[in-house]
């Protein structure tokens, strides 16, 4: 993922045309977005195992935890 940050500064800082960034700047942030949902999902995911491993058994109250952040 850091990679691709760095991959859309230099591209910002570039100095393209207006142009070539509308081409490529939205296809690097769309790969940053889909990183960054597959790390939260993964996250997500790890945080319920530990909970489960503790004994809760209350899953609604995890699910809606999850949903409000």
């Amino acid at each position: 993922m850091i990679a691709l940050q760095k991959k859309c500064q230099r591209i910002l800082r570039g100095y393209l045309p207006t142009s070539l960034l509308t081409i490529h700047l939205p296809r690097v942030e769309s790969q940053i977005q889909a990183l960054q949902q597959e790390i939260t999902s993964i996250a997500i995911l790890k945080a319920e195992r530990i909970w489960r491993e503790r004994g809760e058994t209350d899953a609604g109250y995890l699910k809606k935890s999850a949903e409000q952040r």
